[in-house]
This record gives C-alpha cells, sequence and structure tokens, in this order.
C-alpha cells in the first residue's frame, strides 16, 4: 500500500501537484538482496514483518523505524538462532540463543552481547 505524504496543514494534496509516494500499510518488498514483508509506516518497516537476506539469514518479529525492536528471532544460514528482546537493531534484553551445536543459552544481552548467559540444560 502507499500513500502521499501531506504538510501538516493538508487534507488532500494540492490540485496539479505532485508528491512522492511512500509505503504505509501492509505489503512485500523484494530486491536483489533481500525481501521483506510486514507493516510500513511512513515508509519504514514498523510493526511485524519477516526481513530475509540473499544469504539465507532471516528475522522475524517487531520493526521500528526500520530497525529490529521488540520482540524478534534472527536466524543465521549455519543454523545459529536468537530469540528475544530487541532494541535499536540490537540483541537487548531477555532471550534466548542457540548455538551451531544446539546448545541454548539465556539470559540478558546488553548492545549485542550475552555477558554471563545460562546454559540450558535439555
Amino acid at each position: 500500500m502507499y500513500k502521499y505524504r501531506l504538510n501538516e496543514d493538508e487534507q488532500v494534496i494540492p490540485e496539479g501537484e505532485t508528491r512522492p509516494r511512500m509505503r504505509h500499510g501492509t505489503g512485500k518488498y523484494t530486491h536483489e538482496f533481500y525481501s521483506y514483508d510486514g507493516e510500513w509506516e511512513d515508509d519504514a518497516m514498523h510493526g511485524k514483518g519477516l526481513y530475509k537476506y540473499a544469504s539465507g539469514a532471516s528475522y522475524s518479529g517487531q520493526f521500528q523505524k526500520d530497525k529490529y525492536h521488540g520482540q524478534g528471532k534472527y536466524a543465521w544460514p549455519d543454523g545459529r538462532v536468537y530469540d528475544g528482546a530487541w532494541e535499536e537493531g540490537v540483541m537487548h534484553g531477555k532471550g534466548v540463543f542457540t548455538d551451531i551445536e544446539g546448545r541454548q543459552w539465556a539470559g540478558l544481552f546488553h548492545n549485542g552481547t550475552g555477558p554471563g548467559l545460562t546454559e540450558l540444560q535439555p
């Protein structure tokens, strides 16, 4: 879906004037190296969505202004997975990391790192 950008005092675009369209609502955007299927707000990924990279990596979860933000799951092509909280595009908050050998580590992540994680027992 698309909408047109309006100035604060406008209800509609003045006759004869053109404006660029921006993505807004729900939809899919596909590029040569990535794709996004989800919610848009003012031409930014915002809300729930699925972002897939050409490498095979993917992120499924919440976005805020084009960044991973809220709850989400990032999967690397080699099998590693992080499922938990994100803030401004980095792992931040409570989450679980699954390593390449399938072991799971839980705890608090801070700015993309997980110092002091505890291994979960199967």
